[in-house]
């Protein structure tokens, strides 16, 4: 890919995971013996642009790091997997991230990181990259950055008509209607839209209310991650719940889903065409905690042509 553009931007963090697998979390104090030990890359808006990448789109990723060995070992990593990193401020001044990950065999967690995640990208990092931004086509922004930052991304988006995927993961208080304006879609799980609009979804229903209430503030539409329901879509036209196809790992699988949405909207498809798409990318994640976890654009298409009856190769035009 050519590092001078690319389809779709992630704005969002990124650091190196040391993951230790536990027999079980332990407790203050107590020392428990590993039963395996990773080094990963970390960061929501790292592994986002990875899984579009594996995808198929051509992705950037506009986050900050240090100069560091860690750095080094990340931009390894995203030049592996196809990951335009020219947008990457590198800063001397700074550490790279690290998480310390505790995880046990039913994928419950504990986790450390430094430094401080939400002040790694500021909005002048964003304005750096409003180069590629206003060629692209999709931008996925995520609440897990500082607040200023996300804005900043969000509005170069919409100068440049590039369609926003708004990924809530990290929201812990209400967003306004200004904050929301440009924002095609909201992507939201139950923890993230009672943070934002208050509503507990806990059955369809309560999922529509709480989509609908996020649809009020200023969204084109909203999808609620409404747990083993599936996926709730509610626009202008209605709602629509998208099934499960398979249980989700749920340690990786909701970040896959986002980006396959907006991978699929970078390449021109429906709203619901692409819901459906990324529905298939999130039942195919494998159970580790890495990135190779995620599922190849192959295997999604060969998926989606068993279970609709359709091919879903685009044209070269699309």
């Amino acid at each position: 890919m050519a590092e001078s553009s690319a389809e779709l931007i992630a704005v969002g963090r990124l650091w190196v995971e040391y993951v230790a697998h536990d027999p079980w979390l332990p407790k203050v104090g107590e020392t428990v013996v590993a039963t395996a030990f990773e080094e990963v890359l970390g960061g929501r808006g790292a592994r986002q642009a990875v899984a579009a990448a594996r995808l198929g789109s051509p992705a950037a990723l506009v986050a900050a790091i240090g100069q560091d060995e860690r750095a080094d070992s990340l931009l390894r990593r995203l030049d592996g997997e196809g990951v335009a990193t020219r947008w990457l401020r590198r800063d001397k001044a700074v550490s790279s991230g690290a998480a310390l990950v505790h995880l046990d065999p039913s994928r419950m967690r504990q986790a450390m990181i430094f430094p401080d995640p939400f002040r790694a990208i500021s909005p002048l990092d964003v304005e750096a990259a409003a180069d590629v931004i206003a060629s692209a086509r999709a931008v996925l922004v995520s609440l897990e950055v500082a607040r200023e930052a996300a804005q900043r991304a969000i509005g170069l988006a919409r100068i440049a008509h590039a369609r926003v995927v708004l990924d809530a993961a990290g929201a812990m208080e209400a967003l306004s209607g200004d904050e929301l304006q440009g924002v095609e879609i909201l992507h939201a799980t139950a923890r993230e839209a009672k943070a934002l609009v208050g509503v507990e979804v806990r059955s369809p229903a309560t999922a529509i209310a709480a989509a609908e209430a996020l649809r009020a503030r200023g969204p084109g539409a909203v999808l609620i991650d409404a747990g083993p329901d599936g996926h709730l879509l509610v626009t202008e036209r209605g709602s629509r719940m998208f099934p499960r196809l398979a249980a989700p790992n749920a340690d990786a699988s909701d970040e896959v889903f986002v980006a396959a949405l907006a991978a699929a909207r970078a390449e021109g498809r429906s709203l619901e065409d692409a819901t459906t798409l990324a529905t298939a990318a999130q039942s195919l994640v494998g159970p580790e905690h890495d990135v190779r976890a995620f599922p190849r654009r192959g295997a999604v298409l060969r998926l989606l042509e068993v279970t609709t009856g359709r091919s879903w190769e685009l044209d070269d035009g699309a």
